[in-house]
Protein backbone atom coordinates (compact mmCIF):
# COMPACT_ATOMS: atom_id res chain seq x y z
CA UNK A 1 0.00 0.00 0.00
CA UNK A 2 1.43 3.35 -1.08
CA UNK A 3 0.64 6.66 1.27
CA UNK A 4 0.83 9.74 -0.76
CA UNK A 5 1.24 12.76 2.30
CA UNK A 6 4.23 14.39 0.66
CA UNK A 7 3.43 17.93 -0.96
CA UNK A 8 4.45 17.51 -4.66
CA UNK A 9 5.65 19.46 -7.89
CA UNK A 10 3.84 20.08 -10.17
CA UNK A 11 3.15 17.28 -13.16
CA UNK A 12 3.34 18.55 -17.11
CA UNK A 13 1.99 15.45 -19.05
CA UNK A 14 2.65 18.33 -21.89
CA UNK A 15 4.06 15.79 -25.17
CA UNK A 16 3.70 12.36 -23.28
CA UNK A 17 1.59 9.26 -24.36
CA UNK A 18 0.87 6.46 -22.70
CA UNK A 19 -1.14 3.62 -20.79
CA UNK A 20 -1.77 4.05 -17.73
CA UNK A 21 -2.04 0.29 -15.55
CA UNK A 22 -1.57 0.19 -12.03
CA UNK A 23 1.11 2.03 -9.81
CA UNK A 24 4.27 0.79 -10.29
CA UNK A 25 6.17 3.15 -8.39
CA UNK A 26 6.29 7.10 -7.24
CA UNK A 27 7.87 8.33 -10.90
CA UNK A 28 4.85 6.60 -12.38
CA UNK A 29 2.13 8.32 -14.53
CA UNK A 30 -0.03 6.81 -12.52
CA UNK A 31 1.28 7.89 -9.30
CA UNK A 32 1.35 11.26 -10.69
CA UNK A 33 -2.44 11.02 -10.98
CA UNK A 34 -2.94 10.37 -7.92
CA UNK A 35 -1.29 12.62 -6.24
CA UNK A 36 -2.78 15.18 -8.43
CA UNK A 37 -6.08 14.20 -7.46
CA UNK A 38 -4.98 14.88 -3.78
CA UNK A 39 -3.67 18.27 -4.67
CA UNK A 40 -6.86 19.18 -6.72
CA UNK A 41 -9.45 17.92 -4.57
CA UNK A 42 -7.55 19.89 -1.37
CA UNK A 43 -7.64 23.06 -3.79
CA UNK A 44 -10.99 23.09 -4.61
CA UNK A 45 -12.00 22.49 -1.34
CA UNK A 46 -10.20 25.82 -0.32
CA UNK A 47 -11.71 27.76 -2.68
CA UNK A 48 -14.90 26.79 -1.99
CA UNK A 49 -14.42 27.59 1.98
CA UNK A 50 -13.04 31.28 0.70
CA UNK A 51 -15.67 31.49 -1.09
CA UNK A 52 -18.33 31.04 1.00
CA UNK A 53 -16.45 32.74 4.16
CA UNK A 54 -16.64 29.87 5.87
CA UNK A 55 -14.00 29.57 8.67
CA UNK A 56 -11.63 26.77 7.42
CA UNK A 57 -7.85 27.35 8.68
CA UNK A 58 -6.44 23.79 6.87
CA UNK A 59 -7.56 20.96 4.61
CA UNK A 60 -5.56 17.52 4.68
CA UNK A 61 -6.11 15.12 1.58
CA UNK A 62 -4.01 11.45 2.01
CA UNK A 63 -4.81 9.03 -0.55
CA UNK A 64 -4.03 5.68 -0.18
CA UNK A 65 -3.53 2.60 -2.91
CA UNK A 66 -4.24 -1.14 -2.80
CA UNK A 67 -4.92 -3.95 -5.31
CA UNK A 68 -8.01 -5.35 -4.04
CA UNK A 69 -9.13 -8.89 -6.36
CA UNK A 70 -6.78 -6.93 -9.19
CA UNK A 71 -8.41 -3.53 -9.44
CA UNK A 72 -6.44 -0.68 -8.58
CA UNK A 73 -8.17 0.53 -5.16
CA UNK A 74 -7.66 4.19 -4.13
CA UNK A 75 -9.00 5.41 -0.39
CA UNK A 76 -9.11 9.22 -0.10
CA UNK A 77 -9.39 10.58 3.44
CA UNK A 78 -10.07 14.42 3.58
CA UNK A 79 -9.51 16.06 6.74
CA UNK A 80 -10.97 19.57 7.29
CA UNK A 81 -9.81 21.97 10.07
CA UNK A 82 -11.43 24.59 11.55
CA UNK A 83 -13.26 25.20 15.38
CA UNK A 84 -15.99 27.69 14.14
CA UNK A 85 -16.70 24.96 10.90
CA UNK A 86 -20.32 23.22 11.64
CA UNK A 87 -21.03 19.82 11.14
CA UNK A 88 -23.24 20.27 7.73
CA UNK A 89 -19.97 22.80 6.93
CA UNK A 90 -17.72 20.04 7.17
CA UNK A 91 -19.93 17.39 4.79
CA UNK A 92 -20.42 19.89 2.10
CA UNK A 93 -15.88 20.09 2.03
CA UNK A 94 -15.76 16.65 2.12
CA UNK A 95 -17.92 16.35 -0.69
CA UNK A 96 -16.42 18.95 -2.65
CA UNK A 97 -13.66 17.27 -2.47
CA UNK A 98 -14.88 14.32 -3.86
CA UNK A 99 -15.70 16.21 -7.25
CA UNK A 100 -12.07 16.47 -8.33
CA UNK A 101 -12.22 16.34 -11.94
CA UNK A 102 -9.30 13.94 -11.88
CA UNK A 103 -11.33 11.27 -9.01
CA UNK A 104 -14.52 11.53 -11.76
CA UNK A 105 -12.62 10.95 -14.69
CA UNK A 106 -11.09 7.67 -12.88
CA UNK A 107 -14.38 6.86 -11.80
CA UNK A 108 -15.80 6.68 -15.17
CA UNK A 109 -16.12 4.22 -18.07
CA UNK A 110 -12.71 5.19 -20.16
CA UNK A 111 -12.32 4.07 -23.66
CA UNK A 112 -8.80 3.72 -25.23
CA UNK A 113 -8.48 3.40 -29.11
CA UNK A 114 -5.37 2.53 -30.53
CA UNK A 115 -4.96 3.36 -34.06
CA UNK A 116 -2.80 2.75 -36.80
CA UNK A 117 -1.28 5.85 -38.77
Amino acid sequence: MSDIKEPMEPLSLFGKKGLVIGIANEHSIAYGFARVMSDWSAAMTVTYAWQQHWPLEKVEVCLSHRKVNKIDTFEKKVIVHGDALTQEQCKKLVDIAAKCPIQRTLQSDVVIRTLAE
